[in-house]
């Protein structure tokens, strides 16, 4: 079993980093913050040229548990959504592939609205019965 949430920031001020060091002194057994320094090539591609339109945030984070005990997992999801919980209102956005079932809110996050509204449209022209629903969806609602 795992879980893991993941956001952009554009920085990662002392804040953030006093937070991060504060859970991994509670962190449960079976845990990873990885951190992603972005910019570069990945900054230098238009934001509306790919459907992953959070090339200026220049940090990713991502807080990961993996348990081969389930009993647990409680302790370790409450962890998580503890440390994202502190991270979030500062985030710029979500990572598609990290996402779990998070809900729509999240997936407004991973593609802000001019980005979703492109990812729509190729819905709507290409799978208008929804066939491909079974990943982060874009709804045409």
């Amino acid at each position: 079993m795992s879980t893991g949430r993941s956001l952009f920031l554009h920085t990662l001020d002392d804040a953030a980093v006093d937070a991060v060091l504060e859970a991994i002194e509670t962190a449960p057994d079976g845990w990873m913050i990885d951190f992603r320094v972005l910019g570069g090539a990945v900054a230098s591609v238009p934001v509306d040229a790919t459907a992953f339109a959070h090339r200026t945030s220049p940090v990713q984070v991502t807080i990961i548990n993996w348990l081969d005990d389930p009993a647990g997992a409680e302790e370790a999801i409450a962890w998580n959504r503890a440390l994202f919980g502190v991270l979030e209102p500062k985030a710029t956005g979500a990572y598609v592939n990290f996402l779990e079932d998070e809900g729509e809110d999240r997936i407004r996050a991973a593609y802000p609205a001019a980005t979703l509204e492109r990812l729509r449209a190729v819905k709507r022209r290409y799978d208008p019965a929804n066939v491909f629903h079974r990943n982060q969806n874009i709804r045409l609602a």
